[in-house]
């Protein structure tokens, strides 16, 4: 799929955008208010008695701002001095800057000092210096200079466009993370290439094999969302059933917290150096494959882990900004918080950057363990989006059987757990007591706190698929009840089975499904075949307009096969996948050819015969008989030397050619002997008989390239079962000069842009 051209993507890159402007626009406003609001109360004051006298010197308003660097701060500093319980009046205050970023260029205090008012209130204006950074102003009653009587306004300083440069640090390390996670996935299933095959097999013995699969396919391509769209294509393909399915479903959901606990191992400092080495090991790759698929996956663990270090920084300011300290403490509300992440994993469609994100926030003290847990659960439901979608414009009632399981999984586990938010957490901390260095006093501290995040994922899916996994029977019963088949008879529309767009981002699985759909192309041209006598032999000419119906079948899966073909040829794959593709895509043309020649060249001839009450010499019939034996029998030998891939089989069909050849030959001989000898029927019936034996001989000739088609593929790939002579191969090259100019068409066409005009 070509993402630029994807609509569900604009939409959420437009929403995503959307957001970005909107906080751009509020955060300056939001900002003001909640520190006016916040230091307009007596409930966040730091209160500090003056020794001496019984004066109290608190900060009133104004602290905790985030102000343009250069520009004056929208609430003045402000301070309240009491006297045995009543304002303080006349009481000096001064002011100072003791901590300047600017180093005074700029920095300028209206008041440095001013006597209280009646109402104890001392205030001044502060305007910051050019550079962004931590300004600290202190106030203090003027003759008390004791460190115990000062209070301290602490004030940060940032660029203009700051909100700006924080969204989009934040969008650009998501990026960067989810990036490097696609390429880490991508690098792990090259290595596994055609093994994934291998793996489905596993699939059809045990649900728990199914359960192990799952682990490691997801923790291969680090995406949950992935394995189910897969699900969904192998159930739509008919490749699993829905219980199959829901084994690997559980699997995937814990392969899915692989990508939270390495994040959690902190090995940000080590990014670049992790880039480097991929990026070295790609360079010296050469023609070694496993080399160069080991150094992307470095090279994606090492950007994942930059675009990690990328949020951190940029979200380490928000420690300190009031609306967000605010917002998170709102993120206490559980439900609010699920909801959150739930809508946020839907736009990304990635549990693993939702989870990520929650192990980055907490690792800067961000976001308490409490908070931490209903952020998960969203991830958990969000994530399901992607097999939701994927289910769009398909008519399979057991691929969407799949993304409602997905779905049912996820809400029954979030119920389950959504009242077990506190002992869940404690859980995490008794294991994070067990396995570290922490106590009960510094459990809660950041440098353990993302480990105990990665360990909640962790946790809460193992559960589930422990709790699920031994009534798979059961959930899939309750699931065909929620999901019951369609009564309703479906429409009879001929066309492909097998060819599913949902496995084109697996070559193996996809090239296996291209072949059973190319079988049925085989059947309806043996029918064809087989019919060619019957028809002449009953003269009936309803077998013209079947051959005609037979023939738009096999156009109708040629067309569509090789669509499917065009389509595969954009994603990667190996060069014997690629090979075998272009074998497969032959095979197609041939056998569109044989339709073609049945129908459009043999079959209209029995309408002479009956119009003109023509007849065949005995002898002459007796020969098309034995001609159309030996080429339906070859066809047959073609069609089971492809299905078992039996070069041994092909390898006779292509000696025999001159053989075939030869008695062609030879019947036209015997068909102008009777010619000479006055026989009537052979006059009369001469041009039909000639132009019947002629277009089986073609025939022959497409079932012979068929043969040919199979043992060029077993050559370019060097194949052990490959035997045939030199003279044998000369034949090869010369009756495979039209596939080779083709394939060199193909190799062309491949190396363009990928085509949006087909429609899956």
């Amino acid at each position: 799929m070509n993402i630029l051209s994807d609509k569900t993507f604009h939409k959420r890159l437009y929403l995503l955008f959307t957001l970005m402007m909107l906080m751009m626009m509020a955060a300056p406003k939001i900002s003001t208010l909640l520190a006016e609001q916040r230091n307009g109360s007596n409930g966040d004051q730091s209160i500090i008695e003056r020794s001496g006298n019984q004066i109290t010197l608190t900060k009133f308003r104004g602290d905790g701002q985030f102000v343009i660097a250069g520009q004056k701060a929208p609430i003045p500093l402000t301070v309240m001095a009491m006297e045995d319980g009543r304002p303080a009046t006349g009481i000096t205050i001064n002011f100072n800057v003791v901590e300047d970023p600017s180093k005074g260029n700029g920095t300028n205090l209206a008041n440095a000092e001013i006597e209280t008012n009646s109402k104890g209130t001392a205030s001044t204006d502060l305007v910051l210096g050019e550079k962004e950074g931590k300004y600290i102003i202190q106030a203090t009653v003027l003759g008390n200079e004791s460190e115990e009587s000062n209070v301290y306004f602490h004030i940060s300083g940032k660029c203009k466009n700051w909100v700006f440069f924080l969204i989009t640090g934040m969008l650009g390390g998501l990026g960067l993370f989810l990036f490097g996670m696609e390429m880490m996935g991508n690098g792990l299933r090259d290595w596994a290439g055609d093994q994934m095959k291998t793996i489905l097999g596993a699939l059809t013995k045990h649900r728990v094999y199914g359960l192990v699969v799952g682990m490691v396919v997801t923790a291969a391509m680090q995406s949950s969302s992935a394995t189910t769209v897969m699900l969904v294509g192998f159930t739509n393909a008919g490749l699993m059933s829905l219980r199959q399915a829901i084994g690997v479903i559980l699997g995937a959901d814990i392969g899915s917290t692989i990508t939270a606990q390495i994040v959690a191992f902190k090995f940000t400092d080590y990014a670049l150096m992790f880039i480097g080495a991929g990026f070295i090991l790609q360079l010296a790759a050469g023609k070694k494959d496993n080399v160069l698929y080991l150094g992307k996956v470095i090279l994606g663990f090492g950007i994942l882990f930059f675009g990690l270090k990328v949020m951190g920084d940029v979200m380490n300011p928000l420690c300190e900004f009031p609306p967000f300290v605010d917002m998170m403490a709102k993120a206490e509300n559980p439900f609010i918080a699920m909801l959150a992440s739930t809508i946020f994993t839907s736009i990304v469609q990635s549990s693993g950057a939702t989870t990520s994100l929650v192990v980055a926030l907490s690792s800067q003290g961000l976001i308490t363990m409490n908070a931490a847990i209903p952020l998960i659960f969203g991830a958990n439901i969000g994530t399901c989006i992607t097999a939701a979608l994927a289910t769009i414009g398909t008519t399979s009632r057991e691929a969407k059987r799949v993304a409602i399981a997905h779905y049912s999984f996820k809400i029954l586990g979030v119920i389950m757990f959504f009242f077990l938010i506190k002992q869940l957490a404690l859980l995490v901390q008794n294991i994070s007591i067990w396995t570290t260095n922490a106590t009960w006093e510094t459990v809660t501290n950041p440098d353990y706190l993302p480990r105990q995040v990665a360990n909640a994922h962790t946790v809460i899916n193992v559960a589930l698929a422990l709790m699920f996994l031994p009534f798979t029977r059961q959930l899939e019963r309750i699931i065909y009840l929620i999901y019951p088949e369609d009564k309703t008879p479906p429409q009879k529309k001929f066309g492909p089975k097998y060819l599913d767009p949902f496995l084109l981002d697996i070559p193996e699985l996809a090239l296996r499904q291209a072949r059973r759909e190319l079988l049925r192309m085989f059947k309806h041209t043996q029918r064809m075949i087989d019919d060619i006598m019957t028809a002449f032999r009953e003269r009936n000419i309803e077998f013209v307009d079947q051959a005609i119906e037979v023939d738009e079948k096999v156009d109708i899966l040629e067309v569509s096969i090789k669509e499917y073909f065009t389509q595969l040829a954009q994603r990667k794959s190996s060069e014997t996948q690629s090979k075998r593709r272009i074998e497969m895509f032959f095979h197609a043309d041939e056998l569109e050819k044989i339709g073609d020649i049945i129908s459009k060249n043999i079959m209209p001839q029995i309408s002479q015969l009956v119009e003109h009450k023509l007849y065949f010499s005995e002898e002459g019939w007796k020969e098309l008989n034995r001609f159309h034996g030996l080429v339906g029998e070859n066809f047959e030998r073609a069609m089971e030397a492809f299905r078992n891939n039996d070069l041994k089989a092909a390898e006779e069909i292509v000696r025999d050619k001159q053989r075939l050849i030869r008695y062609y030959k030879n019947l036209q001989m015997a068909h102008l002997e009777r010619l000479c000898a006055q026989d009537d029927d052979t006059s009369r019936t001469s041009q039909i008989h000639l132009d019947i034996l002629g277009n089986l001989r073609g025939v022959n000739s497409h079932i012979t390239n068929i043969a040919i088609n199979m043992l060029e593929h077993a050559r370019a790939t060097g194949d052990p079962n490959f035997h045939l002579d030199t003279e044998d191969i000369e034949d090869i090259e010369e009756l495979g000069s039209y596939e080779k100019s083709v394939l060199k068409s193909i190799k062309q066409d491949e190396k363009e842009e990928p085509s949006d005009d087909y429609d899956d």
